[in-house]
């Protein structure tokens, strides 16, 4: 059993008995993050948590490193000062990273570890060059690890002001990632991560934490922008659908107020002709009835129809029509319904 899990299990033990007997026990067990003491010498300090890391460096007995989480029998620990990272150098220049997601390696080859990534505008400090790798002091996010057998607990330690943006970041991303914004109240939900993010900044403002929250930010200030012109579309389409449906409303009302206008009766009409055929139908009708003028000239009286009777055996003839005046009809030629008709 190791150091570690003995002196846990110690400080159970003696909290128990301080809680439980009233003694003053010292020796509970401690909480993240804590600092710690080395029990050992040339400790690997590796880049991973396993031994199938790469080893960056070594610790002796009585080096003190901080702690920040434990994973399977090894410690997360910030990066001690003999740590040294490596990044493409076409990647920096003059101390600033040109591009967005550079990785921080383990070594000066593309095949080792990736520790961290930095981004387009962080700043960096370089220690070491071998060919076209620059070997920079670790980021303040840039973490390695260490056997848990070899590093004493020694005392507490407050969290870092990026440590409490950190976790406070990590708790507006778990909401953003569920965020929708077809829910009702998606509006509320939106300005409340965003205010949130905008905690995370104002806690560690010069952190990369609050680089990555502003980026945050910046990416939910589009989509509130969208959802903004979305919502006014909509309140316009409900304006104009209500000032359409008013319109409609104040038509029938209107048509309601006004008389309904009598229709009038058809005109009735009585001519005296010779029955002769048209050429062409007009208006419906086959035949004519014209009028002689000088024993040769024909002149056009009108154009007859005859729903309910045969003209045929009328051709040639004259006759008296009684009838009324077609709907539509008009011109100098009108076309008569035919309800009755006299031989002369």
């Amino acid at each position: 059993m190791s150091r570690n899990c003995l002196r846990r299990r110690a400080g159970l033990v003696a909290a128990f008995c301080s809680v439980f007997l009233g003694g003053a026990v010292a020796g509970q067990e401690e909480g993240f993050p804590y600092l710690g003491t080395l029990t050992g010498d040339r400790v690997n300090v590796r880049a991973g948590s396993s031994i199938n890391y790469e080893a960056l460096c070594k610790l002796n007995e009585g080096d003190r490193v901080a702690v920040r989480e434990e994973r399977g029998g090894w410690l997360k620990i910030v990066s001690p000062p003999p740590v040294r990272v490596w990044v493409w150098g076409e990647f920096v220049r003059d101390g600033v990273v040109v591009k967005d997601a550079v990785n921080v390696r383990a070594r000066p080859d593309t095949r080792s570890s990736i520790m961290c990534q930095v981004d387009k505008g962080d700043t960096v400090r370089a220690i070491d060059q071998q060919g076209e790798w620059l070997g920079i002091a670790p980021p303040s996010d840039c973490y390695v690890w260490v056997s848990e057998k070899y590093v004493e607990y020694t005392a507490p330690m407050e969290p870092t002001k990026e440590d409490l943006s950190k976790k406070l970041f990590q708790k507006f991303e778990a909401r953003r990632k569920i965020f929708n914004r077809g829910e009702d109240g998606a509006r509320k939900e939106l300005d409340e991560l965003i205010a949130g993010y905008g905690e995370v900044i104002d806690g560690a403002p010069e952190s990369k934490i609050a680089r990555q929250a502003k980026k945050r930010v910046d990416e939910l200030e589009k989509i509130g922008k969208g959802m903004d012109r979305a919502l006014e579309r909509e309140r316009a389409l409900e304006r104009k659908r209500a000032l359409e449906k008013e319109r409609v409303a104040q038509k029938k009302k209107t048509e309601e107020k006004q008389p309904i206008p009598k229709k009038k009766p058809p005109k009735r009409c009585i001519a005296t002709g010779i029955v002769k055929r048209a050429k062409e139908p007009v208006g419906g009708a086959h035949y004519r009835l014209v009028k002689k003028l000088l024993f040769i000239d024909l002149k056009t009286l009108c154009y007859c129809s005859a729903p309910v009777m045969n003209l045929d055996s009328y051709v040639g003839k004259k006759v008296t029509i009684t009838g009324v005046l077609a709907e539509g009809s008009a011109g100098p030629v009108p076309v008569v319904e035919v309800q009755n008709i006299v031989l002369e």
